[in-house]
């Protein structure tokens, strides 16, 4: 069903739902529903906030990252304080943010850890002064950058490489969690496997150029290509074996995706639906008015 109602722009960068309180941060603007999303309200012009790339809560507080900043509110996104690195404007290149910690990157400055909520800041890692991703996971920190993939157990305190040849893995194309396990995708086709707190790590055999991957389950991985006619793979034995999860996808050049227990969602030139593990799918149409801009 649609809930659109009061949101004055359907192009929409990322969404943040905890609790009644849904934000949704599009290209004009932060927009808020506090009633599951029945309705929307404007909390931010994009002049103030910019377009966003991540967005997310501790506590009572919201986060926000966008090319003008990083930025904290305290009343569901009506205002809005720059957070200050160092005392000072830095263009953070990643975040992330746990219920204790928040964890950014600067460049050629390395890696920082605020735990009053951004107020002070603390010098994690000098040594990867360009951090291109930040991830947490568990208890365990991952850092993507110009010395390699890095991770520290102790809240930042030691780093130790990831693999023994992580001097060439600078750059990662996504590196993605879920409540078991901890996925590094990089560029070449080498997708990697941790269930111990990227203690060890187990190659996964991908069966063609793949732009993202998801997990539906424990054991069920998904991975999709944007390169027209491959779609989307599923295995559930590790990457032993690969099976094509395309029936019912009439475009198959597939741009995002996601999934939860046996649901999997695919975007492409339409949007496809599939609730029985990526065996079928069925198009899903949206009716909606596009918002007009001058």
């Amino acid at each position: 069903t649609a809930v659109n109602t009061g949101l004055g722009d359907f192009d929409i960068l990322t969404i943040l739902q905890n609790g009644d309180i849904v934000l949704a941060a599009t290209r004009s603007g932060l927009y808020r529903s506090v009633n599951n999303g029945s309705s929307w309200q404007l909390a931010c012009d994009a002049s103030v906030i910019g377009n966003t790339m991540t967005i997310a809560m501790q506590h009572d507080a919201i986060f926000l990252l966008s090319p003008r900043g990083f930025f904290k509110s305290r009343d569901q996104g009506s205002t809005w304080t720059r957070i200050l690195v160092l005392g000072k404007e830095h263009q953070i290149t990643s975040a992330a943010v746990t219920d204790d910690d928040i964890y950014v990157s600067l460049p050629s400055l390395g890696s920082y850890k605020s735990t009053d909520s951004g107020v002070t800041w603390e010098l994690i890692d000098s040594t990867n002064k360009y951090v291109s991703k930040i991830a947490v996971y568990g208890k365990t920190i991952i850092t993507a950058g110009s010395t390699g993939l890095k991770k520290s157990t102790d809240n930042g305190k030691t780093w130790t490489p990831v693999f023994k040849n992580s001097q060439g893995a600078k750059i990662v194309k996504q590196i993605y969690t879920d409540k078991t396990s901890m996925y590094i995708l990089f560029p070449g086709n080498a997708l990697y496997r941790s269930s111990d707190n990227a203690t060890t790590w187990n190659n996964i055999r991908l069966p063609n150029e793949i732009s993202s991957i998801t997990t539906t389950n424990d054991s069920t991985v998904f991975a999709s290509s944007d390169i027209n006619g491959v779609g989307v793979y599923r295995t559930t034995n590790g990457g032993v074996e690969w099976t094509n999860a395309n029936v019912g996808i009439a475009n198959s050049v597939v741009s995002k995706f996601t999934g939860t227990n046996d649901s999997l969602l695919v975007v492409g030139d339409k949007l496809f639906f599939s609730h029985t593990n990526g065996e079928e799918y069925s198009e899903r149409r949206i009716d909606y008015v596009p918002s007009i801009r001058s």
